[in-house]
């Protein structure tokens, strides 16, 4: 191998790829990126066996070739690049990178011990990145942590008809808060197909997830592809390959209420304030926050005994009397960072059932926030 590449476009490649690189996975492949030379172009390939992210950018190639290298030592290596274009040069199973009067040598392994690139199944419908990117920042905070509920570790994806639309919905959840955005589909573009093929959903493992927004620019189309058991994604020349992992997400429709009876219109940025005022005294685990509803009011307030209390109101619309519940506060805060509009809804039936979270507004009209409540 003996190739020249941009520095910025090498560091590019690599910070996606190491987020999929384990450094102490047990095969010493999986912990290494494979990096191609051919043609006119530098590849790049990062896998953990259930995601894969393959990567390219131009390049002016002397002599093709591939080598199987360290991933993070790699990307520590061209982000510190000192000048505009590297000179990669194969020595043996290694690599060099000569940079101005910097010169690297990372040892390799034999490519042969990289796995092998799978084939998938998926059907693709064009999104806008911007919206792709939006609606999966508005849920992935309310995804389990791996280490906790493997089934709920990630973002599901399913395809759904709404009257005469099609949606895409992105749902997360940790069994303590739900959120779901949906995205509008064209017809014309595989998705009636897909309505058909993608009944079961998939869920985007969290790690997965993260590297799709990663990959996501800031304008412009990408393509999204969903099937029986990948999920893919290309932006340009990048492909995200991603098994959809067996497993079952719960059936969320049945915390979704109707219509509450109960509506208390909230500015969302005093809450916001006066949330984070209210719930630095009680710096507990927990994070109880106590909602007292009054008309024409809300007063916030936590307790803490060893600190002490703190309570504020702002004003709200509040249809009746009295009502008093508790929440989580990070998941109030969370959920309300997910919103834009200067005003939101906090749909209510009584003390101990789910409080749900949405607006109005053009951009937010698709998300939905469901918060379980707290005992007081």
């Amino acid at each position: 191998m003996k190739a020249t590449v941009s520095s910025k476009d090498l560091a590019r490649l690599l910070a996606t790829a190491k987020g999929l690189v384990e450094r102490k996975a047990e095969q010493p492949a999986l912990r290494n990126v494979l990096l191609q030379a051919e043609g006119t172009e530098v590849r790049l390939r990062a896998t953990d066996l259930e995601t894969t992210y393959i990567g390219a950018c131009a390049a002016m190639v002397d002599e093709a070739g591939e080598l199987c290298l360290p991933a993070h030592k790699l990307a520590e290596a061209a982000k510190a690049l000192p000048a505009e274009n590297a000179h990669l040069t194969a020595e043996g199973p290694d690599l060099v990178i000569e940079a101005a009067k910097l010169r690297y040598l990372l040892r390799g392994l034999d490519p042969v011990d990289f796995p092998a690139a799978l084939e998938d199944d998926t059907r693709a419908v064009p999104l806008e990145a911007q919206a792709l990117a939006g609606a999966l920042n508005r849920v992935i905070f309310a995804a389990a942590k791996e280490d906790t509920r493997y089934n709920l570790a990630g973002v599901r994806l399913e395809v759904r008809e709404d009257n005469a639309d099609l949606l895409l919905r992105m749902v997360a959840t940790n069994g303590h808060v739900l959120c779901l955005c949906d995205l509008d589909l064209d017809p014309a573009d595989n998705a009636m197909a897909l309505l058909e093929e993608f009944k079961a959903g998939a869920l985007l493992p969290n790690r997965a997830a993260k590297a799709m927004l990663g990959m996501l620019p800031k304008e412009g189309e990408v393509t999204l592809g969903l099937g029986r058991d990948w999920t893919t994604l290309r932006v340009n020349g990048d492909l995200l390959r991603v098994r959809n992992p067996e497993c079952d997400f719960p059936d969320y429709d049945k915390v979704i209420p109707s219509r509450p009876p109960l509506q208390a219109i909230v500015p969302r940025q005093k809450l916001v304030q006066v949330a984070k005022r209210v719930a630095l005294i009680e710096g507990g685990r927990e994070r109880r926050l106590t909602l007292k509803f009054s008309e024409g009011l809300l007063e916030l307030s936590a307790a803490n005994p060893d600190l002490g209390e703190a309570r504020e109101h702002l004003e709200i619309e509040w249809p009746r009397g009295e009502m008093t519940l508790g929440l989580n506060a990070r998941y109030l805060l969370d959920v309300c960072g997910a919103l834009s509009s200067e005003e939101i809804s906090l749909g209510i039936k009584d003390e101990h059932s789910q409080v749900t979270i949405a607006a109005d507004s053009e951009g937010d009209s698709r998300f939905l926030g469901i918060i379980m409540p707290m005992r007081l």
